[in-house]
């Protein structure tokens, strides 16, 4: 499918893994973009729905061979993988953190190593995926996806809350403009 070998080559350069010998195999990554699929389509009110299969690793319909081709939930997706990848490097990298190792005049001090590494998280991928997920579901490209109107009264519907809120995508109206 092309969206392995796109979406694959994007996220290598964004984890910094284009120079060969790569540090993640193809299939590795691409099992993450496939995971990364599932939670861009829970985060996100996106156009179009995509079939993710874990287990066979697939995406269909392939987003990056639709005709216009859906940049918006590629992106989402290398971004979100990056993350997971960025936060899975962040656990090894704990475990190695604070060892002190000393050879004769030499010395190896890893112990700031893991607040580096929360840093890295917190100014790259990861920051990026939120800061872009909250524009993105604000915008006005998704004006249906949550509205409420407050109120001093309520109802059943709305289990007695003192507001009425539809969320979602194409089930309701649009707003006004």
């Amino acid at each position: 499918m092309a969206w392995q070998e796109t979406m694959t080559t994007m996220l290598r350069v964004v984890i910094n893994d284009f120079e060969t010998p790569y540090r993640y195999s193809d299939d590795r990554l691409q099992q993450t973009l496939a995971w990364a699929a599932i939670y861009v389509q829970t985060d996100i009110d996106l156009q179009n729905t995509y079939e993710v299969d874990i287990a066979e690793v697939t995406i269909t319909p392939d987003p990056t061979t639709s005709d216009p081709p859906d940049d918006v939930f590629t992106n989402f997706v290398v971004m979100k993988a990056a993350c997971i990848i960025d936060e899975g490097s962040l656990r090894s990298s704990s475990l190695s953190a604070g060892i002190i190792a000393l050879a004769g005049p030499a010395k190896l001090d890893t112990k700031n190593y893991g607040s580096l590494m929360v840093d890295v998280i917190n100014l790259t991928a990861c920051q990026g995926y939120n800061e872009l997920k909250h524009q993105y579901n604000f915008s006005d490209n998704m004006v249906n996806i949550c509205r409420f109107v407050l109120t001093p009264y309520g109802s059943e519907d709305n289990c007695g809350s003192n507001f009425l809120i539809s969320c979602g995508g194409s089930n309701f109206p649009p707003l006004p403009r």
